[in-house]
């Protein structure tokens, strides 16, 4: 029965509309056309999803509708139901990872989940249909797991990419859901495509990087958005945990980036810039590195530079292994000043005292820094 001739819609449609499940319920026990399309080629089920009605949608659905019909537009009731993802044309072309993430998220209403978890159990799934992969990428960014699991069991592609070449992988990790993170990896999620350890080591998710290793991360990626290795970004982050991981596995300490700058190089930097936020996590980290080197030339100025830095700044733990590796304690500046001025003239007593310990002396031509 038509109720409104110029559109062409019919007391089905209305309900739909509506949300009048009582109605809808008789028109059911009628046996009517559930797949009768108004004058734009929407049926109920259309309706029923765009005005997101689950009751709607589930009765109609149960009781044989059609979820592959399109209207006019080619828009399957599930097209409609996804289409709110987007709402903003700004929001389809994020620059960054968070940004994209967050256009997920930016609609004056949100997708329906239980709807569209509802549609996707009767809709054939077309894993080149844009809206199938946005709604896949939506959900693991609202952790619809249902939905996750459900498009992936139909045959989504785990590993599709969609604006800016970003998988569901890097959507995970860009909100620190490793729980998902595992089981897009266990669904075959590839941990190579665009570096998604390079985002892993930038926000800091050291079970992150410690499960994407464990899959096969490539160590040693430049890729990703951030154009340097893993390792030199991990130092730069001042994360010893991570740095940590990544030297288990294999990360090369002499690997320079592109300006030439080697981790030792980095990490020193790093300790200096920042030695009044995370001073103690930066020097731990200057010692790791000196570690998992294969030797340590003692002789080599920066090294000797590095030295007399420590005894400025009191780091009595790189004296240490600066010792151990056969530095020579009295070694001297072209000003003759040793490491022990240093301590002395910057008040570090216990650096001062370690260093007597182990053999410096001041020799009686050079005065005490100043």
């Amino acid at each position: 029965m038509i109720t409104d001739t110029a559109n062409g819609t019919t007391l089905l449609h209305d309900c739909a509309r509506d949300g009048n499940v009582d109605i809808l319920n008789l028109l059911l026990d009628k046996k009517v056309d559930l797949n009768v399309q108004d004058n734009f080629g929407q049926t109920a089920l259309h309706i029923g999803a765009l005005e997101g009605s689950a009751d709607i949608v589930g009765l109609l659905l149960e009781a044989g509708a059609n979820a592959d019909v399109r209207n006019y537009n080619g828009e399957t009731a599930f097209n409609v139901a996804v289409r709110k993802i987007y709402t903003n044309p700004a929001n389809l072309y994020p620059k960054t990872l968070k940004d994209y993430c967050e256009s997920l998220s930016i609609s004056i209403e949100e997708p329906n989940a239980e709807i569209t978890w509802l549609l996707l159990k009767y809709t054939k799934i077309n894993i080149n249909d844009v809206d199938m992969v946005r709604a896949f990428h939506w959900a693991v960014n609202k952790r619809h797991l249902n939905i996750v699991t459900l498009l992936l069991h139909r045959g989504m592609n785990v590993n599709v990419q969609y604006q800016h070449r970003y998988t569901a992988l890097h959507v995970a990790l860009n909100n620190n859901d490793n729980d998902l993170v595992e089981i897009l990896l266990d669904e075959g999620a590839d941990p190579n495509i665009f570096s998604p350890l390079s985002f892993a080591v930038s926000k800091e998710n050291v079970n992150a990087v410690k499960l994407l290793l464990k899959r096969g991360a490539n160590l040693q990626d430049r890729g990703g958005i951030f154009g340097s290795t893993n390792f030199l970004r991990a130092i730069h982050g001042g994360n010893k945990d991570i740095v940590m991981a990544l030297l288990e596995n294999g990360a090369d300490v002499e690997m320079a980036n592109e300006e030439d700058q080697k981790p030792l190089h980095l990490s020193i930097w790093c300790a200096v810039s920042l030695q009044l936020e995370s001073k103690d996590e930066n020097v731990d980290i200057v010692c790791l590195l000196f570690k998992y080197m294969k030797e340590i030339n003692v002789n080599d100025k920066d090294v000797i530079g590095i030295f007399y830095w420590a005894a400025i700044n009191g780091y009595l733990q790189i004296i240490k292994l600066l010792l151990n590796s056969g530095m020579n304690v009295n070694v001297q500046d072209q000003h003759g000043y040793t490491a022990l001025h240093r301590a002395v003239s910057h008040k570090n007593y216990d650096v001062v005292e370690y260093l007597l310990e182990n053999g410096a002396y001041i020799p009686p031509e050079t005065n005490s820094e100043r």
